[in-house]
């Protein structure tokens, strides 16, 4: 493909990736490092707010596929991550 019109493309080394692992350390570095990462095994980094009168309803799922409860902050976000979007 001829990408002479395009000016830039962007590539692996254009990432940069950090998440906290379930013991809370920060992990942080370039994608082609970060590759092999297990983000699925990162800690949560925020609460989900609740208060009265909050329009959405955010809560916890079982996601079988990796053994473990799952926070939605929506049922549109609920949605999305039953149906592996």
């Amino acid at each position: 493909m001829d990408n002479a019109g395009w000016g830039w493309l962007v590539g692996a080394e254009d990432f940069w990736l950090e998440y906290v692992d379930a013991r809370g350390d920060l992990h942080e570095g370039p994608l082609e490092v970060m590759w092999s990462a297990r983000f699925e095994a990162a800690g949560q980094v925020r609460t989900f707010p609740s208060y009265r009168g909050q329009r959405n309803f955010a809560g916890w799922y079982w996601a079988s596929t990796g053994a473990e409860l799952v926070g939605y902050e929506s049922w549109v976000e609920l949605g999305a991550d039953a149906a592996g979007l």
